[in-house]
């Protein structure tokens, strides 16, 4: 293997025989080691809710999508109007949630309505 370091001390690692990486430092073996231990993984919490969020976004766009057609169709909602705004607030919650100041602690994540666990595809 061959050791490389960038700009910021990242380790990079690629196989005997490979071309120069431009931008990269070669450095040794040992050196490669000793820099990896001291590396502390950072866990981004913040990319774990955004994850969360767009998770649950996904789960319920379908619903408003199918309130949506079938207005525009003319036919009878499943759900009410009060059910709809409802559903619109919370997906403006998930929205908002990145920007909240209790960000990314998910204690204070937005609640879905209650009525929504019972809906299905």
């Amino acid at each position: 293997m061959k050791y490389f370091i960038d700009d910021s001390q990242e380790v990079f690692a690629f196989e005997l025989g490979s071309s120069q990486h431009e931008g990269l430092i070669a450095i040794s073996e040992e050196e490669a080691l000793e820099l990896a231990s001291l590396s502390v993984p950072v866990f981004d919490l913040g990319f774990s809710e955004r994850k969360w969020r767009d998770a649950h976004l996904s789960e319920v766009i379908w619903l408003r999508e199918r309130h949506r057609d079938q207005r525009e169709i003319e036919v009878s909602t499943v759900l009410s109007d009060a059910r709809f705004k409802e559903l619109l607030i919370y997906i403006q919650s998930l929205r908002d949630w990145p920007q909240s100041a209790d960000f990314p602690n998910n204690e204070y994540r937005p609640t879905a309505p209650l009525w929504l666990a019972g809906q299905t595809v």
